[in-house]
């Protein structure tokens, strides 16, 4: 059975997810603020970290960053829930560092889709590890390799989400047009992404 550690300040919705997280299988440990979790992580190192962003007095960014500070917690799997849309300033800030995303409110089929999509693209990243590994390329390389495919395809995603809400018929350019720099930026990091990618798999063959 995975462990997944969830954090939110909502205790009430924590209730209700926790539920149907167990529906799914899984074990859950709860953390209801930020520096809840940041404590349960020097204890325990769960299978995936489920973190709010919309929390106080530390958000789920701040939580994230400190996270990523600890050598032994940067590859750990975070996925970020939100209740509001992604801003491309947080793609541009904080897409390198997660794992996937969601939306509330959660709904079960929403959580299945998710967790197996994500645990399916895990167990590839970690078979394609392991081969290298038989065939002597370096733990360097290795770790280049899992931080480089995931970050491009989250970024991917999180890219296509925004532009497909921006072109819904009828909506305002005026709001396209403000965001397109920061659009912009977003593509030529995927761009670099995708460069080094293409990189480091020639490495690990």
């Amino acid at each position: 059975m995975k462990t997944i550690l969830f954090i939110d300040d909502n205790e009430a919705l924590q209730s209700v997810y926790k539920d149907a997280f167990e529906r799914l299988d899984y074990h859950i440990i709860s953390a209801y603020s930020g520096q809840s979790g940041l404590a349960q992580l020097e204890d325990i190192i769960p299978d995936l970290v489920i973190l709010d962003i919309m929390m106080e007095p530390m958000d789920g960014w701040m939580v994230l960053l400190e996270m990523r500070k600890e050598k032994d917690l940067t590859l750990l799997p975070v996925i970020v829930m939100t209740a509001k849309s992604l801003h491309p300033h947080e793609i541009i800030s904080y897409g390198e560092l997660i794992n996937g995303y969601i939306t509330k409110p959660l709904r079960l089929t929403d959580i299945r889709k998710l967790l197996d999509t994500f645990w399916e693209e895990w167990q590839s990243i970690q078979a394609t590890a392991a081969g290298a590994r038989e065939q002597g390329v370096s733990e360097e390389i290795i770790r280049e390799y899992m931080i480089l495919r995931n970050q491009t395809r989250v970024i991917q995603q999180m890219l296509t989400f925004i532009e497909q809400m921006f072109d819904v018929p009828g909506m305002d350019d005026t709001c396209g047009q403000m965001l397109e720099p920061e659009l912009g930026t977003i593509r030529e990091l995927l761009t670099k992404k995708n460069e080094d990618y293409q990189v480091i798999q020639q490495k690990m063959r």
